[in-house]
């Protein structure tokens, strides 16, 4: 418990890291380009995201699946990795080729070189998320920690240099991306066969459809999620201007950084979980718990000062994004204290409830924008990202409890150690299970 504990304040101490220099990279980002501009790269970002999600067809999930799993060894993941990625990055490229020629108002939010340059980050995307799930799979979380800082660090200096000092604009902001993810993905494999011997070698055809097969499954639910993320700036890339994206986009960036906590801990469940015949049920529960109190007081924060935290960061041409963020605010609070039940749900090999849950909430947000958007505008978007996510976190919810077996009144119980177990004070006596739980075997079922 102590060490899983200690990787837990590890991943989580440089996601707080990455919150702090992100902040201030969008900052100077949103300063630099202005409003128009910062709108026109949120749609080329956003098309060269939807791009790689459609055809890594869950892979970075497949990945960190089978090899904390011990299904494959961290040098076959690896190769498998690169293997299915090549075939996704050369459909993505291709169809995105197409599809910019294509007569859409989306495509004339921002220049058709700059959506020719996101093509570029489809294979820079699929590989870097990948790579850093098998990090994590291998349990490598400092060093992990470590790429990530370099990384945020990085990506705020390319900023500086190529959007503030050559000028380069929506142009130099792509460009940011590309070259501190492919340094990134240079760096992971420089780990990967320093202290795994990663070598070479004819993937097997079985475990390459193996993962195939395990990334369909996650497939819907992580495609679901990003577009539920993004279906806000999506829809006003084809009615708003780029201001208004910009505005919507700052806010949602802003929001939802805080579930970079969240992402802390599903980092350190999954493999735990995954090799865990029971799941770590009560761990999931307890870190669900801490991520509920601490991203509640950030977000609660980050909703009574956000007038003046975005006069600070952004300054008065954005302030339209302040009132956006108080309501994003209440359904990132939802979201962030029900996703670390993602990482059960996947380990205990269960990917497709995940999705059920994110396709629920993707429904409801679309449905959602498109009564209110032409109803009151821009706030429209944000009350809809905020109901989807509380109706995709009440169903995670649920399907844990069922589960699990563990009741819900458990899960939101309060205990005084919970914190103590965090810091690695606790002990696993304090994880153990109540008679309630005891008289509750989880299950095997699948939806």
């Amino acid at each position: 418990m102590r060490t899983g504990m200690q990787n837990v304040t590890i991943v989580f101490g440089s996601h707080i890291g990455m919150l702090l220099i992100g902040i201030l990279t969008q900052s100077f980002l949103a300063r630099l380009l202005g409003p128009e501009d910062r709108g026109a790269y949120a749609v080329a970002f956003l098309f060269a995201t939807l791009m790689a999600l459609i055809f890594a067809v869950g892979l970075d999930t497949a990945g960190r699946y089978f090899v904390a799993s011990k299904k494959l060894t961290c040098s076959q993941g690896v190769v498998n990795t690169f293997v299915n990625a090549t075939i996704g990055s050369v459909l993505g490229i291709l169809v995105g080729l197409v599809v910019m020629h294509l007569p859409l108002t989306f495509f004339a939010k921002a220049p058709r070189s700059a959506f020719a340059l996101a093509i570029v980050l489809i294979p820079v995307m699929m590989l870097r998320l990948a790579l850093s799930g098998i990090l994590t799979a291998v349990q490598e979380f400092t060093l992990s920690a470590v790429l990530n800082i370099a990384g945020a660090l990085l990506t705020l200096v390319l900023t500086l240099l190529f959007v503030g000092v050559f000028q380069w604009g929506v142009h130099g902001a792509v460009l940011v991306v590309a070259s501190t993810w492919t340094l990134v993905i240079l760096a992971s494999l420089k780990i990967f066969r320093s202290r795994y011997d990663l070598k070479w070698h004819a993937p097997a055809l079985h475990d390459l459809l193996a993962m195939a097969r395990f990334g369909l499954r996650y497939y819907v639910g992580k495609l679901f999620n990003q577009v539920n993320f993004q279906i806000g700036t999506i829809i006003l890339a084809f009615f708003a201007d780029q201001k208004q994206i910009a505005f919507f986009s700052v806010a949602a960036v802003l929001a939802t950084r805080v579930m970079l906590i969240p992402d802390s801990v599903t980092a350190v469940l999954l493999p735990k979980v995954a090799a865990d015949q029971e799941g770590r049920g009560e761990l999931v529960a307890l870190m669900s718990r801490v991520c509920a109190v601490v991203c509640g007081i950030a977000l609660l924060v980050l909703a009574v000062a956000a007038h003046p935290i975005v006069m600070l960061l952004y300054g008065s041409a954005y302030e339209a994004a302040a009132v956006l963020i108080q309501i994003i605010s209440i359904g990132v609070f939802v979201r962030c204290a029900s996703k670390v039940f993602v990482p059960y749900l996947v380990g205990r090999n269960h990917p497709g409830i995940a999705s059920v849950a994110v396709a629920a909430g993707m429904i409801t947000n679309i449905a959602t924008l498109w009564f209110l958007l032409p109803r009151i505008g821009l706030p429209g978007a944000a009350v809809a990202m905020t109901a989807s996510f509380c109706v995709s976190s009440a169903f995670l919810v649920w399907s844990f409890v069922r589960i699990s077996r563990i009741p819900l009144r458990n899960i939101w119980r309060f205990r005084r150690h919970d914190f103590s177990t965090l810091l690695g004070r606790g002990g696993v006596s304090t994880l153990k299970k109540t008679p309630e739980e005891v008289d509750h075997t989880p299950s095997e079922g699948r939806l």
